[in-house]
C-alpha cells in the first residue's frame, strides 16, 4: 500500500496537491518534494518556489584609478575600480582635464582668514576660511585668540598734548590733542587754564586776554573711549605778557674755522632777548658784498682771498626787527698758516710748519 511519506517537523501541516490530484506535499528548504502519492497517477517532479527578487543599485567601494605615464602623448587608461549591486553592471566612462593638483599636497593658504565685526565689546566677530589650495577635501578647524590687550581697551596716553603760540596777550595759542592708544573709537575733549582757573572753550585754540598776563596757560585733553576716559595735561606755556618786546642781541654773532680758501665756515647767532622768542634769518658778506646762502655755514672761494668775511645776523619778533654783524673774520689766504692744519677735496690732513703756498 502506497502511502505519503513526511518530514518529521513541527510546522509541517499537508497542504492541496498543485497539480490537483489530491497528493499531499511539505515545505522543505524553499522547495515542494513530493514524498509519496496514494492514487494510482504517476509521480509529478517537486514546483520550486522562487523567493522574491531585490534589486541593488551599484555602489563603488574602490575608486577608480588612471594609470599611464605623465607625459604628453602618452595614453593613460582608467580602472574600473570595484563595485556592488544587482548584477550585471555595465560601465560608461568620461575623462576630464583639471588642474594638477599632487594628491599629497599640503594646504597652502593664498588669501588671509580677515575677522569682520566690531571692536566694541558684547558684539559677535565672523572669520571666513580665506583661500586654500591643496589636495582635496579640505577640513577646517577654528581657534581664537586674544592677542595683546585690544579688547576693552580703555584710552592710554602716549605723547602729551602741546601748547604753540606767542607769549604776548592777544596771541592764539593752539593746542594738540598727542598721541594716544587704546579700543577706538576715541573722542576728545579740551579745556584750557590760565594758572589754576579754567578759560576758553573746548576748542583746539584759545586766544589770551589781559587777565592772562603773569599766567602760565595748560591745556588738559580727555580721550574717551567705552572702555573709559583719561586726562592727559599739556606743556606749561607762557608766562603770558603784557606787550611784545623787540629783539635785543646780548652776544654777538662769531664765526669760526680756517682762513685758508676752501675753508668751510659756521656762524652763530649769538644770544638774544625778546618778546616773542626771536626768529633768525642770515646774511654772508665779502667785505660789503653779499655772498653765499641763509645757512649757518659758508664755504671760502678764490674770489674771498685777501677779503675778509663777516656775518650779518637779523632777529625778528612780533615788536620788531633787529640786526648784529659778527666777528670780522680773515682776510682769507691760500698759505697755510704755521702751525695750522686743512683737510683738502680728497680727504687728505695738511699741516705746515711754517708758511707755504697750499695745493690741493
Amino acid at each position: 500500500m502506497v502511502t505519503n511519506l513526511f518530514d518529521q517537523r513541527q510546522d509541517i501541516s499537508p497542504i492541496p496537491d498543485p497539480y490537483g490530484e489530491g497528493g499531499l506535499r511539505v515545505w522543505d528548504d524553499y522547495q515542494f518534494r513530493r514524498k509519496g502519492v496514494r492514487w494510482g497517477g504517476p509521480s509529478r517532479p517537486p514546483v520550486p518556489v522562487v523567493p522574491p527578487v531585490i534589486l541593488y543599485p551599484p555602489l563603488n567601494s574602490i575608486l577608480p584609478d588612471v594609470e599611464g605615464l605623465e607625459v604628453e602623448g602618452q595614453d593613460l587608461f582608467c580602472t574600473e575600480g570595484t563595485w556592488n549591486g544587482t548584477l550585471p553592471i555595465s560601465y560608461d566612462y568620461q575623462w576630464y582635464r583639471v588642474a594638477f593638483v599632487p594628491t599629497e599636497a599640503p594646504p597652502i593658504n593664498t588669501v588671509v582668514p580677515l575677522i569682520s565685526g566690531t571692536t566694541l565689546e558684547g558684539y559677535g566677530l565672523f572669520c571666513p576660511t580665506g583661500t586654500w589650495t591643496g589636495a582635496v577635501p579640505l577640513f577646517y578647524e577654528y581657534q581664537w585668540y586674544r592677542t595683546g590687550e585690544i579688547i576693552s581697551t580703555p584710552p592710554s596716553n602716549t605723547a602729551l598734548p602741546s601748547v604753540t603760540g606767542s607769549i604776548v596777550v592777544g596771541s592764539l595759542l593752539t593746542a594738540t590733542t598727542g598721541s594716544w592708544s587704546g579700543t577706538p573709537p576715541l573722542t576728545f575733549t579740551r579745556q584750557w587754564k590760565s594758572g589754576v582757573n579754567y578759560v576758553g572753550t573746548g576748542a583746539s585754540t584759545y586766544t589770551t586776554v589781559p587777565e592772562d598776563i603773569g599766567n602760565v596757560i595748560t591745556c588738559e585733553v580727555t580721550a574717551t573711549n567705552p572702555f573709559g576716559a583719561v586726562t592727559a595735561i599739556s606743556n606749561v606755556f607762557g608766562p603770558i605778557t603784557s606787550a611784545a618786546v623787540p629783539p635785543s642781541s646780548t652776544v654777538s654773532p662769531h664765526i669760526t674755522g680756517s682762513t685758508v680758501v676752501g675753508s668751510l665756515l659756521t656762524t652763530t647767532n649769538g644770544s638774544w632777548t625778546g618778546v616773542p622768542t626771536p626768529t633768525f634769518a642770515r646774511q654772508w658778506k665779502r667785505g660789503a658784498t653779499n655772498i653765499g646762502t641763509g645757512a649757518t655755514t659758508y664755504t671760502t672761494v678764490s674770489e674771498d682771498i685777501e677779503s675778509s668775511i663777516t656775518c650779518v645776523v637779523t632777529a625778528t619778533n612780533a615788536a620788531g626787527i633787529v640786526t648784529a654783524t659778527s666777528n670780522v673774520f680773515g682776510p682769507i689766504t691760500d698759505v697755510i698758516a704755521a702751525g695750522e692744519t686743512l683737510t683738502s677735496d680728497s680727504g687728505e690732513t695738511l699741516t705746515s710748519d711754517s708758511g707755504e703756498e697750499l695745493t690741493t
